[in-house]
């Protein structure tokens, strides 16, 4: 995670012992290591599913219909009210993340509504209590997000990779892109396919899967650089603007824009490699404004009115794997036009430390700097590449033995480490 510059760690299904008693790990514990490097915890629990054998189904039965807790009654929502309570004290700052149903059918249909409201009164309660901590929505894939439920959320997330390539092409239409994640359980056999992830960009994606297929997390790393880079220049977020753009020779709903809330700065996304000539001719672009149009993969670039590329449009001939298209972006991640190095981080210290009882050396430094933008850091030993840095940008610890580092040192067998950023 932090070699690709994850923002949050996912941690999701049975981690408890028996839903609706909820004991599991420390998670206290590392939610503090997670936020040394600038990430969060999200913790995955449906707190109103319960284990008929928990200590709440067996002393309060009539509070349960079909293993759901009836949140029509007030001494039910009291209840999960405490319980996030008590998770906010055993886990520290989390985001929340529910599945299944909320509402149960108790002999009609009456109590659904009440249901609703009380599970809303709940995630009120969380968020407003604790406004370092966050609530993410599922609900059986999030079938039942309508925009007033999914304004409390961070994302709602809305499949586990079943919607393919079209991600949130038709709920974009309801919802800001960002408020849309998917799942999309990409870790495939066989080599990266950047043509793939690349279409990730117009969510706000969860990914899945292990794997030290260098090329694999090197994909990653870049699919989250591009995204943090976007998210910096008001293309990704709360008020971004989002037009499905006119394009023959391809699906239009194979494509994606995304624009700053000015018009001025935007993204073209190709969730697929159009394998024929295709013309791509944007909308809501600022008429008068000159805009620079680049690419992530091709090295043309032109520089042109709003007007001319909306009437005439982008033409592409042969489409790159992986291909994005920039307005006004040029110094994105990737780009050729940056040639100053960035300046080197200061003040790079060590020390002995113990991350989640595993002792070890920390480093940490003062960052680096760059005119336009830093990536990630590369952390050397022997001129020879130990890690990447790309979240949480000033420190890094190693799980070795401290004894065994500190006496390799001594002797000479391991030179001072350098960080590089890049």
């Amino acid at each position: 995670m932090r070699a690709v510059g994850a923002d949050v760690y996912h941690r999701d299904w049975g981690w408890w012992d028996r839903a609706g008693d909820w004991n599991g790990p420390d998670f206290k514990t590392m939610g503090a290591y997670l936020r040394k490097y600038g990430m969060g915890q999200l913790i995955y629990a449906f707190i109103y599913t319960v284990d008929p054998k928990s200590t709440v189904a067996r002393e309060h039965p009539d509070w349960v219909v079909d293993g759901t807790l009836d949140m029509s009654k007030p001494e039910v929502v009291e209840h999960l009210k405490k319980q996030l309570d008590q998770f906010r004290e055993r886990f520290g700052p989390f985001e929340w993340r529910n599945d299944s149903m909320p509402t149960v059918q108790n002999g009609g249909d009456t109590p659904l509504l009440g249901q609703d409201q009380g599970f809303r009164e709940i995630i009120r309660h969380f968020l407003d209590k604790y406004p370092d901590s966050a609530f993410q929505a599922v609900n059986g894939g999030g079938n039942n997000a309508g925009y007033d439920y999914a304004r409390y959320a961070s994302t709602v997330s809305f499949s586990d990779g079943a919607v393919g390539v079209v991600r949130n092409y038709w709920a974009s239409l309801l919802l800001p892109p960002d408020k849309s994640s998917d799942i999309p359980d990409i870790w495939q056999p066989g080599e990266y396919d950047k043509g793939i992830w690349r279409g990730l960009l117009t969510i706000n994606f969860d990914m899945t899967g292990d794997t030290w297929d260098p090329d694999k997390i090197e994909g990653v790393r870049e699919l989250i650089d591009i995204y943090h880079y976007l998210a910096d220049q008001g293309v990704v977020g709360r008020w971004v603007r989002v037009y499905r753009p006119l394009v023959t020779g391809d699906e239009p709903a194979m494509y994606f824009e995304r624009l700053s809330r000015d018009g001025l700065r935007g993204i073209i996304l190709p969730k697929r490699q159009a394998i024929k000539p295709v013309k791509i001719r944007p909308k809501g672009l600022n008429a008068r404004e000159k805009y620079f149009v680049s690419f992530q993969e091709s090295k043309a670039s032109a520089t042109r009115t709003g007007a001319d590329l909306m009437e005439n449009g982008i033409q592409i001939e042969k489409m790159a794997p992986g291909e994005l298209i920039y307005l006004n972006l040029p110094y994105h991640p990737g780009n050729t036009l940056d040639k100053v190095p960035p300046a080197p981080p200061s003040n790079l210290r060590k020390a002995i430390a113990a991350n989640m009882g595993y002792p070890g050396v920390e480093l940490t430094w003062n960052p680096g700097r760059d005119d336009h933008w830093l990536s990630y850091y590369e952390v050397l030993r022997n001129n020879r590449v130990l890690d990447k840095v790309a979240n949480g940008k000033d420190a890094f610890g190693f799980n070795a033995a401290t004894e065994i580092f500190e006496d390799l040192e001594a002797a000479g067998v391991i030179d001072p480490t350098k960080v590089v950023p890049t």
